[in-house]
């Protein structure tokens, strides 16, 4: 890119998947014609930087052409020396359970730790496209003139929204519905995954919750509830992606995920947490009833969703002092994470 501004192209990943995010990063760096102001930074949950596998990540790194000879890095290790010392009076950016909304607060922390203005997120497992740097450009050029809070593009072979356990016949209906309970169009979701681009010191943050709590696009389709129109989606900006991810595959776990989007959009629209659960309940309900999906118990989905909905309000609660102090305390969070927590590596 032929400005000044700082980026971060960041991604988060697990053991698992650390194949596919060497590649992702392997392809990312090749793409960028100009890298000198580009960075990269990863979260990694349940995968210490120390680790064999983190090490080999790191080395390959490091003989790419990114704008700085290190990796910024976020690891449990992180969490650990940041939660002792961030006061207790402020908001919590992120918490030390699972959720998608407090791993894009982690690296929208590593980004202003380096000084960068955006955010750019991708997955493992995705590739650019030939033009991923006019794809940046158009990106920023939105947020900078007032046209968005944040971009993003889809993916080219897939939707966000799994949906390889719905009948062939019945997966129109299904993305309707869907979009019913939780105010997300699958077919025009803002994705974390495809470039996914927000100024870091505006924000807004995403979401967190305490405890496991994954929220079905908490992290990204949310976005558009809470900005409106400047949450804006450029269909022609398709970053490759084929795979389904490491999203849950069997059983109760990826409905309760979304009927937990259910129950945190209906939070936000004011409804009482009790009736806000009991709507999620329904939506578990229907995904049976209409043959959407029936490889789970509904007494123990209804169950999770019960135990999880505590941690969906406290989250929600936190998030509103979180999103209107945001750009006052991101740099806040940057200087105790820059403080404490080691947060790049650049030797292995």
């Amino acid at each position: 890119m032929d400005n000044p501004i700082k980026i971060m192209l960041a991604m988060s990943f697990f053991k698992a998947s650390v194949n596919e995010a060497s590649k992702t990063a392997r392809e990312f760096s090749a793409a960028l014609a100009d890298s000198s102001n580009i960075v990269l930074g990863v979260e990694t949950d349940g995968l210490e930087r120390k680790s064999e596998e983190m090490t080999g990540f790191v080395r390959e790194r490091l003989s790419e052409p990114w704008g700085e000879r290190r990796v910024y890095v976020w690891d449990d290790s992180s969490d650990k020396r940041f939660f002792p010392n961030w006061p207790t009076h402020h908001p919590k950016p992120f918490y030390d359970g699972f959720s998608y909304g407090g791993t894009v607060n982690r690296l929208m922390v590593l980004a202003a730790v380096a000084g960068c203005q955006y955010l750019v997120r991708v997955d493992p497992g995705t590739a650019p496209p030939y033009y991923f740097t006019e794809l940046l450009r158009q990106h920023i050029d939105a947020i900078e003139s007032g046209k968005a809070a944040l971009a993003s593009g889809l993916y080219t072979d897939r939707i966000a929204l799994r949906d390889d356990f719905v009948p062939q016949d019945k997966k129109g209906a299904y993305y309707d519905f869907v979009q019913l309970y939780t105010g997300v169009d699958p077919h025009k979701q803002i994705t974390g995954g495809a470039a996914f681009t927000i100024k870091v010191t505006a924000g807004p943050p995403a979401i967190p919750f305490p405890g496991f709590t994954p929220v079905w696009a908490s992290d990204d389709g949310l976005y558009t509830t809470i900005v409106g129109n400047k949450a804006v989606l450029f269909s022609e900006s398709r970053v490759h992606r084929s795979d389904p991810g490491q999203a849950a595959r069997h059983g109760k776990e990826y409905p309760v995920r979304l009927a937990s989007m259910v129950v945190l959009r209906q939070l936000f629209s004011g409804m009482s947490e009790s009736d806000a659960i009991n709507t999620g309940m329904e939506f578990l309900q229907q995904l049976t009833a209409r043959g959407f999906y029936r490889q789970f118990m509904l007494v123990d989905a209804n169950a999770e969703l019960s135990k999880r909905a505590q941690n969906i309000v406290a989250g929600r609660n936190n998030y509103c002092t979180l999103r209107e102090r945001w750009s006052e305390i991101v740099q806040e969070i940057a200087r105790v994470a820059s403080e404490h927590c080691e947060c790049y590596v650049d030797a292995v």
